[in-house]
């Protein structure tokens, strides 16, 4: 009897465990990430300088309204390139900026090999031009074709490549930069095209497609009323010219960037919907999926009671240092680092993480 009696208490207890409720998923969570992105916003004359770690925001004032950005690490400076205004340094440091200095006509894009050497496209010039910062010297380098501004650039086994992106016909070029010669000729890299970048372990190119316009009518988020069709990123096979993936950002993506390790993908846009928003998004590489959305310039402005022109936030280029940290620079700051929603929470949770 006694057995019986332990047998069924038992069953009972089995019964009971498989009735309970089971417990709450904890739900996806991001990674965390360490440094500071620089941001530069289109038409406002500054800088938005994220925190990866906090979400919250800080800003260096520059005066120069339409520009691309590098980050010299050899010297702790932020390189900021005026589209008519030239040159501008900014010390990280001791705050100190160096006045402008014209280089070229009109600069379009640019970008820092690992000598320190800086490539620069001019679209009135229409040439590819080397620059030496550490004493100023130009010099031209190939003629550019209409349309050429985006530059990407890749140590490969034969030498270093070049990516000129076309937002004209969306094509691109790369170039091997000791011969100057065309490696390969990319017909169709997607959809009103920015930026691109090699990752570190793939035959492709990552290419920014903004989806603006389209046949020369509106087509993308923020531009088309209707049926408007979100940015992403096109995955390009650098040796067929075929796009063989597409990412869906949701903005006007502008511009991506690697992280050191290979494992995310960093991605900037503009008009993010939903949220009216430019973001700072970052994806999983080998997953390909977007994991995290940072919040970058209007909610800093409605914090501060300055609206935005036409309620939109428009970014133009940035720079990731995976090992900065705000202590490092207080003294370039115009506003120390703040959080960009009332709330205090500075992150946007994307919808697309499933």
């Amino acid at each position: 009897m006694r057995q019986v009696l332990i047998i069924l208490s038992v069953v009972c207890l089995l019964i009971l465990s498989s009735c309970s409720s089971p417990e709450e998923p904890s739900g996806y969570r991001p990674p965390s990430f360490n440094g500071l992105a620089y941001v530069q916003a289109r038409g406002g004359g500054h800088v938005a300088v994220l925190d990866m770690a906090t979400g919250e925001i800080a800003r260096i004032r520059t005066g120069i309204k339409e520009s691309t950005l590098l980050l010299s690490r050899k010297t702790d400076e932020l390189l900021i390139f005026g589209k008519f205004e030239g040159l501008k340094r900014i010390n990280l440091r001791d705050g100190s900026q160096s006045d402008t200095r014209r280089l070229t006509r009109e600069i379009c894009s640019a970008t820092m090999l690992a000598s320190g050497e800086v490539l620069l496209t001019d679209p009135v010039k229409r040439s590819l031009i080397r620059f030496l910062p550490q004493d100023g010297e130009l010099s031209p380098l190939t003629v550019l074709k209409p349309g050429e501004c985006g530059l990407a650039t890749m140590k490969k086994p034969d030498g270093t490549w070049i990516a000129i992106t076309n937002s004209k016909d969306s094509s691109i070029r790369i170039l091997r930069l000791e011969d100057l010669t065309v490696v390969r000729k990319i017909g169709n890299a997607g959809n009103s095209i920015h930026g691109a970048a090699f990752p570190p372990s793939e035959k492709t190119i990552w290419v920014a497609e903004g989806n603006e316009y389209r046949n020369g009518m509106p087509y993308g988020v923020g531009f088309a009323k209707t049926d408007a069709v979100p940015g992403g990123i096109n995955i390009v096979d650098t040796t067929t010219g075929k796009i063989v993936d597409n990412i869906i950002v949701g903005g006007n993506v502008v511009q991506i960037s690697f992280s050191s390790d290979g494992k995310y993908a960093y991605v900037i846009s503009s008009q993010m919907p939903e949220y009216d928003e430019a973001t700072l998004t970052i994806i999983d590489f080998p997953k390909r999926r977007v994991i995290k959305n940072y919040a970058l310039c209007k909610s800093c402005h409605i914090w501060k009671g300055v609206e935005l022109k036409n309620g939109k936030a428009f970014v133009s280029s940035f720079v990731v240092d995976e090992k900065g940290s705000p202590a490092q620079i207080e003294k370039a700051l115009e506003e120390p680092f703040f959080s960009s929603q009332r709330s205090g929470e500075s992150l946007i949770n994307p919808k697309t993480v499933d």
